[in-house]
């Protein structure tokens, strides 16, 4: 539930940004909305590939890898100048998302603790809103405290990184 809330963040700070964000590109309201909407494309694209990704290859690996890569688009995010640019990083995050999107619920069926499931698959869920809503605070504040809209990403790619080494260190029985 954890690592879905971090990877929703995001989309609770582009919102938070907006007048930030357009100041440091020079782009109008539909270039901005573009950004916030590139994410869903990815998400698109990462589905129509990731059974076949996750059919050949170690579940552990696959979801450590793309939060690994979904970091480094966020990355790249809060560093273009471009929104051509920024445009690629959010469907390159989108694309990445969805392979916990995928994975999570089935390890919750592996792994869930019989009749306590549907719980855990609600909490689960319920990551995706939080998420968002949190993001949506830590930007603001990151903004109003920092004077930076790019503090809530950064913060965002630590945590994300601190629960991939997790992740990274639990067993593969596990996945």
């Amino acid at each position: 539930c954890l690592i879905n809330i971090l990877v929703n963040l995001d989309r609770g700070a582009i919102p938070a940004a907006t007048t930030e964000i357009k100041e440091k590109i020079k782009i109008s309201n539909a270039q901005l909305g573009m950004i916030g909407s590139l994410l869903f494309l990815g998400l698109i694209l990462g589905s129509l590939t990731g059974g076949y990704i996750f059919s050949k290859y170690s579940s552990k690996w696959i979801v450590i890898l793309s939060l690994f890569v979904f970091c480094f688009f966020l990355y790249s995010f809060t560093i273009l100048e471009s929104y051509g640019g920024m445009y690629l990083c959010r469907v390159g995050c989108g694309f990445c998302e969805v392979f916990c999107l995928i994975y999570f619920p089935l390890w919750v069926d592996q792994y869930g603790v019989k009749g306590m499931k549907t719980m855990w698959l609600t909490f689960l869920q319920m990551g995706v809103p939080l998420g968002w809503i949190i993001g949506f605070l830590i930007e603001v504040g990151s903004i109003k405290y920092y004077k930076s809209w790019e503090g809530g990403f950064f913060m965002q790619i630590i945590l994300v990184c601190v629960c991939n080494g997790i992740l990274f260190l639990t067993p593969d029985k596990f996945f």
